[in-house]
């Protein structure tokens, strides 16, 4: 007999991991994504009920695809080209 167990991760954390894209895991259970210290260029697809997403120290430059989810309460893009323009916070509102 063979047990099937689903799995949902709920808390994912890849930091330093040299990522260039953010992983295709079960986006509906992820509420925490920490992908920093790594060499993520977009962030397009997020989960949907994403509550915690640090995307600190990658290469992320342009946020205007993005949709962040309406529960997302923490949001961090330190260390990012994006930052450098005096406008990108306007765009998270």
């Amino acid at each position: 007999m063979e047990d099937h167990v689903e799995d949902e991760i709920i808390h994912f954390r890849a930091i330093n991991c040299k990522l260039l894209d953010i992983p295709q895991l079960n986006m509906d259970t992820i509420k925490v994504l920490d992908v920093s210290l790594n060499r993520i260029t977009h962030a397009i697809i997020l989960p949907k009920y994403l509550v915690y997403l640090n995307l600190s120290f990658n290469l992320i430059n342009d946020i205007n695809d993005v949709k962040f989810g309406m529960f997302l309460e923490y949001l961090s893009l330190i260390g990012n080209e994006v930052t450098h323009n005096k406008n990108y916070r306007t765009k998270l509102i």
